[in-house]
C-alpha cells in the first residue's frame, strides 16, 4: 500500500477527510446550520476593509486600521487623540460610507471640533452622551455601546474616553467617601471586552478607544501607563501611544498652524510593533494629508527640493507653504502624487 508523506495511506487520508467534513456538518447543524466551523483557508481568504488614518500613519501601519478590530489611542492631555479618532471616522465615511457613533463620555466634543475635521459628514454622526435630566453612568454608556455594536454592522464607534467612565456606585458616593464603586471601572470594561470579543470581528466594527496616560509612581517599568485596566490592553489589535507633541508653525514662524504628534506603535494589527511616526494636525482641518503627502514625496524623490524651491511636475513653489497651497489648489496634481506614493508603498 502506497504511503503519503504524513505516514498515512491515501485511503486513510480520504477517510479522515470525510470524517472531518461530517463532523463539521454535525456541529453546524447544532447551530441552526450557521457556519461556526469552517476551513481555515476560507477565513484567511476573507477580505477585510482597511480604513485610512493618514498617509504617513498608513505607511507605518501597513495600510491603516482593519475593520473588525479595536484601536487604542493614548497620550497626555491635548495631544490630538480625539482629532485623530474623528479623522479616522471621516476617512471611514469617505472610503466605505461607514456609519459613525461617538460615545462622548467627557462631553467635550462640540460643533466646532466636529466641523474642524475635513471630510467628516456631521449629519451621519450619532452622539451618545449625557443630557439634561439624564446623566449616563459607566453602565449606561457600555450598555449603549454594546447595543450599537450588535445592531449596526460595519460601524465605527469612538469611545472618548474610557478613563472618564464613572460607575454607578462611585457616582452615588459623597466626595472622598470610601465605598462601593471606586474600582468598578476596570471591571466593567473587562466585562464589556469579554462580551464584545467575538462580536466586533463578526460585525466588522472598528472600536476606537481613547485612554488617558497616568504616571507610574512605582518606580518600575515605563513612566506612564494607560488607565482603565489590563483587559482593554489585551483587547487592542492596534495601540498607538502619543509620546510627545510640539507646536507646528508656518515657515515664517509667525503663526502656529497646528501641532506635530509623535506616535509610538505599541501593538499593530497589520505590522510589527515598535515603530514610530509623526502626524501633522492642522487646526480647523484635522490630520493634514496634503502636508504628509509632501513629506513622503520629498523622502521618495518624487518632489525635488533645491534650496527653498520645490518642484513637482509642472508645479514650482518657493517654500513649503506655497507648495502646500498649490497642491491644495490643484487637486488633480495632489491626486496624482497620492496615487504614485500609494503604488510605491
Amino acid at each position: 500500500m502506497a504511503m503519503l508523506d504524513n505516514g498515512m495511506s491515501k485511503e486513510e487520508c480520504e477517510a479522515m477527510q470525510a470524517q472531518r467534513e461530517q463532523l463539521r456538518k454535525e456541529i453546524n447543524k447544532n447551530h441552526d446550520k450557521k457556519q461556526v466551523v469552517v476551513p481555515a483557508s476560507e477565513l484567511v481568504a476573507q477580505d477585510k476593509k482597511i480604513v485610512s488614518v493618514s498617509p504617513i500613519a498608513d505607511y507605518n501601519l501597513n495600510g491603516g486600521i482593519p475593520e473588525g478590530t479595536w484601536l487604542i489611542l493614548s497620550g497626555l492631555p491635548k495631544a490630538g487623540k480625539t482629532v485623530t479618532a474623528l479623522q479616522i471616522a471621516a476617512n471611514a465615511q469617505r472610503q466605505y460610507n461607514k456609519p459613525v457613533y461617538i460615545g462622548s463620555v467627557e462631553h467635550r466634543i462640540n460643533k466646532k471640533e466636529l466641523e474642524g475635521i475635513h471630510g467628516l459628514d456631521i449629519d451621519n454622526v450619532e452622539m451618545i452622551q449625557s443630557t439634561t435630566g439624564k446623566i449616563l453612568t459607566a453602565q449606561d454608556f457600555l450598555q449603549e455601546f454594546t447595543t450599537v455594536i450588535k445592531t449596526i454592522p460595519g460601524c465605527v464607534l469612538i469611545i472618548d474616553s474610557t478613563s472618564a467612565l464613572c460607575a454607578e456606585g462611585e457616582f452615588a458616593n459623597i466626595m472622598n467617601e470610601k465605598g462601593m464603586g471606586r474600582n468598578e471601572g476596570p471591571k466593567l470594561l473587562a466585562q464589556f471586552c469579554r462580551k464584545m470579543t467575538g462580536v466586533v470581528p463578526v460585525q466588522n466594527t472598528i472600536v476606537i478607544v481613547i485612554q488617558h496616560l497616568i504616571a507610574n509612581t512605582s518606580g518600575y517599568g515605563e513612566p506612564y501607563y494607560e488607565d482603565g485596566g489590563r483587559k482593554m490592553q489585551h483587547q487592542a489589535d492596534t495601540k498607538l501611544r502619543c509620546t510627545s507633541f510640539q507646536k507646528w508653525e508656518n515657515s515664517k514662524k509667525d503663526d502656529q498652524v497646528g501641532q506635530v504628534i509623535n506616535w509610538q506603535i505599541k501593538t499593530a494589527a497589520l505590522t510589527k510593533p515598535g515603530g514610530k511616526f509623526q502626524n501633522y494636525l492642522r487646526y480647523g482641518y484635522g490630520l493634514d494629508d496634503i502636508k504628509e503627502y509632501m513629506m513622503l514625496g520629498c523622502d521618495m524623490g518624487l518632489i525635488d527640493k533645491k534650496g527653498a524651491w520645490f518642484y513637482y511636475e509642472d508645479i514650482k513653489a518657493n517654500g513649503i507653504d506655497q507648495l502646500h497651497k498649490k497642491l491644495c489648489d490643484q487637486p488633480e496634481m495632489l491626486a496624482k502624487l497620492a496615487e504614485t506614493i500609494g503604488n510605491m508603498l
